[in-house]
């Protein structure tokens, strides 16, 4: 599993989420699918979990933001589309599985 499984693991623990450990992975995946906008080599969200990895770094922000600000841009986010339905990747996942 990569950084963004675990940041989710530690996540689910902090926040006493309980979620399984499926949930986290389908959670992984539709992180990964969002974060690659328009999959190149992958036709669907399966495909891209099983065949990509995620690599995560930290650096500098150009310019410092405030949380203020950080949540008006989460908020924004929220609002925005997605590019598959988050309902389709749990039932991709789940097939997977079976």
């Amino acid at each position: 599993m990569g950084d963004v499984y675990h940041a989710l693991t530690v996540l689910n623990r902090t926040m006493n989420l309980g979620l399984s450990g499926d949930k986290l992975l389908a959670a992984e995946i539709k992180f990964k699918y969002a974060l690659a906008n328009r999959p190149v080599d992958a036709t669907s969200a399966t495909e891209l979990a099983e065949g990509y990895e995620t690599v995560v770094s930290l650096k500098p922000r150009e310019r410092k933001l405030t949380l203020k600000e950080l949540a008006h841009f989460a908020r924004e986010d929220e609002t925005g589309e997605t590019f598959k339905n988050p309902d389709e990747i749990d039932a991709e996942v789940d097939k997977a599985l079976e």
